[in-house]
């Protein structure tokens, strides 16, 4: 089918890099299927150069440019001794890059992009900023970070008062670290094999959909519309027609001060195999691919979002520093062999309840109990056998139990109208301590036996926030990964207060 004619017009621009002297009687964008009048089209110049932009990336699959390779350039190199690894999808990530110009970057964030209503996940990827502008961030000298905290990341945003400066949230935060002209990256690692063709077409399709944004076009200058035109047929070309295998990172860095981007791919078994693609010199386009992740029309990656506005706060920065991650663990040194976790100790008000609950609702027994003078101890477990007494076999063998619950009574606690109770570690003021967790076959019919029995249910399942996490309202909501985790699990609660998760057998 051959293109109407301003979408031929918008390829001819793309090719030539210049833009129409005149706007056409009528400008079609060919995504919108809209029409202007000359009037109208005058305007709005800034549309029409998306449309010239969104004929660039179409006209991808209509030229045929043979790919030059340029000189394989170290323009990053990672820190391997050190590693992040995304909870989401595993994937390791280095914790610092330094950039051809000796900037140290730091890792803020990591997430997975998601495609199609299957949320097919297709590749994980980090936010690397400048240490010095990181700096900036978390001390609050970088405007809007003054008073940052991680809820300014996410929508709804509060509306702009008339005459007054538009407030400083969401990806306006991130323009503002950009501003510092600090270098930057993001790294791109494929959970499934892929191809550099493919991953050109994405960042093209990123970058039409963010300069084709009202807020962001009608800032937009012809001359800055008519280089981002150019630089956006650049980008073609720098890709090569070739495989980018499973886990091999291919890493935009920002060069702050110039406003280039340059493209490189690393091998995944051979992190000093780096092939720089080449480099793309334009302020506008640079900034939109980095602004495109965090857009308040719609983010690329909301794990990713999620992550970075947690990296940036002083109160719970990513862990950049500690060695907390999955398989960087040294070897259990031989002088701990004989420790492991025995049992719990929860301070309970009346022995009475809190015996029939974790006895009937959780089908526990009673090991032993103490009478110490002023307090009295209990220890609970949960027996092997059906029906089957087998207190004798499980003391034998105490010193190599786990599970075991210790409940512990002071004495007059039962009885007083004026003892407070004990705090369950999930109120405000006192949150510590937050929960048991239980394997359990059948979660529903447990919760249903639960609430049958008078007690509290403090989640279903199917239910997230962050207050039947035990945090406070306010609190960031979680990444939709942990969400949907979550959705599996129940709390319940028993007659002290103290929360007990319910996590079926078979995670869905």
């Amino acid at each position: 089918m051959r293109p109407p004619a301003p979408l031929r017009s918008a390829l001819k621009s793309s090719r030539t890099r210049t833009l129409p002297a005149k706007p056409p009687a009528q400008v079609r964008l060919f995504s919108r299927g809209t029409t202007f009048s000359p009037k109208q089209a005058t305007s709005r110049t800034a549309w029409i150069g998306a449309g010239a932009l969104a004929g660039g990336t179409l006209a991808y699959s209509l030229w045929d440019l043979k790919h030059e390779l340029l000189p394989s350039l170290t323009v990053l190199h990672a820190e391997e001794a050190e590693k992040y690894i995304d909870p989401t999808t595993s994937t390791p990530f280095p914790r610092h890059l330094t950039s051809s110009g000796g900037q140290k970057l730091v890792l803020v964030g990591t997430g997975v992009r998601t495609v199609s209503f299957l949320s097919v996940r297709v590749y994980a990827v980090g936010l690397y900023i400048g240490e010095q502008a990181m700096e900036g961030v978390r001390s609050g000298t970088i405007k809007g970070f003054e008073d940052y905290r991680p809820t300014k990341m996410f929508p709804p945003f509060p509306k702009a008062v008339t005459g007054e400066p538009a407030p400083l949230v969401g990806e306006a935060l991130v323009a503002q670290v950009l501003d510092t002209r600090t270098d930057a990256a993001v790294m791109i690692i494929p959970l499934r094999s892929t191809s550099l063709t493919h991953l050109r077409d994405a960042f093209g399709r990123a970058l039409v959909a963010r300069i084709k944004l009202p807020h962001v076009a009608d800032k937009l200058s012809p001359d800055a519309l008519e280089s981002a035109t150019a630089a956006l047929t650049d980008l073609r070309n720098l890709f090569p027609n070739k495989a980018l295998p499973k886990g091999s990172p291919c890493t935009v860095l920002l060069n702050g001060s110039k406003g280039a981007l340059t493209f490189t791919t690393t091998e995944a078994k051979d992190a000093s195999k780096v092939e720089v693609l080449g480099t793309i010199n334009d302020l506008t386009l640079s900034r939109q691919l980095f602004l495109s992740y965090f857009s308040d029309g719609g983010v690329i990656s909301e794990e990713l979002r999620a992550s970075v506005a947690k990296g940036c706060s002083t109160t719970q920065p990513l862990p950049l520093l500690s060695k907390t991650d999955v398989g960087n663990d040294p070897p259990r040194p031989a002088i701990t062999k004989g420790i492991s976790l025995h049992h719990c100790c929860l301070r309970i008000v009346d022995p009475e309840p809190t015996l029939k609950f974790y006895r009937e609702i959780l089908g526990m027994r009673l090991l032993f109990s103490y009478n110490a003078g002023s307090f009295s101890i209990y220890y609970m477990y949960h027996g092997e056998e059906e029906g089957e007494d087998d207190t004798a076999k499980v003391w034998e063998k105490f010193p190599d139990q786990k599970g075991l619950i210790e409940l512990i009574h002071r004495h007059g606690t039962e009885s007083d109208p004026t003892f407070p109770g004990y705090v369950s570690g999930n109120e405000d003021g006192h949150r510590g301590f937050a929960h048991l967790g239980l394997i359990v076959d059948d979660v529903p019919a447990l919760v249903k036996r639960v609430e049958e029995a008078g007690y509290k249910v403090v989640k279903p399942q199917g239910v997230c926030t962050v207050e039947t996490i035990g945090w406070p309202t306010g609190t960031p909501e979680p990444i939709k990964a942990y969400q949907q985790l979550y959705h599996n699990m129940a709390m319940i609660q028993d007659p002290n207060g103290y929360w007990l998760e319910l996590v079926p057998r078979v995670l869905s």
